[in-house]
C-alpha cells in the first residue's frame, strides 16, 4: 500500500475540484434564481419608462436573462424585431429596444450601438451583462441606470455606473437604481 497516500492526495484533489464545481453551480443557480424573481419588476420599471419616454440602461449578470427581458418588454409593448437599422433591435409603439451579451458583438459593433443608443431620438432600453456594456461605452443619454443583478465587485459598479454619469455631454441627473429581491442571493 505505499501508493495509498497519493491516492489519498489525488482523491482530496478531485474531491476540492467537484466542491468547486458544485459551489460554481450552485451559485449560478441562486443567481438564476434571484434573477427570476425581480424580473417581473424590471419589466415593469422598463415599460414605465419607455411609456414616459425615458431612455433606459439594464445591466444583468446573466446571458440567458438578457434575452428574457427583452422577449418580455417587447411583447408587453407590442414590439417588432427591425434588423436593418445596422444593429438589430426591437421597434415598438413606445420606442426601440437593444440587447447585447457575452461574446455576441465585438468592440466596433457595442460602439455602434453605443453611438445609435445615444442618438436616438425618444424612449430607448438597452439590455446586456455587465462584461460587454459595463466598460469603454459612452452612454451618456440614459436618464436611469437599472442595476439588474449587482455585481460582486465594488470596482463593477463604478465601472457600470461611469457608462452614463459625469460623462462628457452629461447635462442632466441620471436615476441609478439597486432593485433587490428579498428572500434571495441578492439580498447580502
Amino acid at each position: 500500500v505505499a501508493n495509498s497516500s497519493g491516492h489519498k492526495r489525488e482523491l482530496k484533489s478531485l474531491g476540492k475540484a467537484a466542491t468547486a464545481e458544485a459551489n460554481e453551480q450552485l451559485m449560478h443557480l441562486k443567481t438564476a434564481l434571484a434573477a427570476e424573481r425581480i424580473r417581473p419588476w424590471l419589466v415593469d420599471r422598463v415599460c414605465e419608462n419607455m411609456r414616459a419616454g425615458k431612455k433606459t440602461l439594464l445591466f444583468t449578470g446573466l446571458r440567458e436573462e438578457v434575452e428574457r427581458i427583452r422577449t418580455q418588454v417587447a411583447q408587453r409593448l407590442g414590439g417588432k424585431v427591425e434588423e436593418g437599422r445596422g444593429f438589430p433591435a426591437i421597434v415598438t409603439t413606445k420606442g426601440t429596444i437593444w440587447a447585447t451579451y457575452g461574446e455576441s458583438h465585438d468592440a466596433k459593433e457595442r460602439n455602434a450601438l453605443a453611438r445609435e443608443y445615444n442618438s436616438h431620438e425618444g424612449a430607448a432600453f438597452l439590455v446586456g451583462t455587465g462584461d460587454v456594456i459595463g466598460e469603454s461605452l459612452n452612454l451618456q443619454n440614459t436618464d436611469e441606470l437599472i442595476h439588474g443583478q449587482l455585481p460582486w465587485s465594488p470596482v463593477q459598479v463604478i465601472q457600470r455606473t461611469g457608462r452614463v454619469k459625469s460623462r462628457l455631454g452629461r447635462t442632466k441627473p441620471v436615476t441609478i437604481v439597486f432593485p433587490v429581491a428579498l428572500g434571495t442571493i441578492a439580498e447580502r
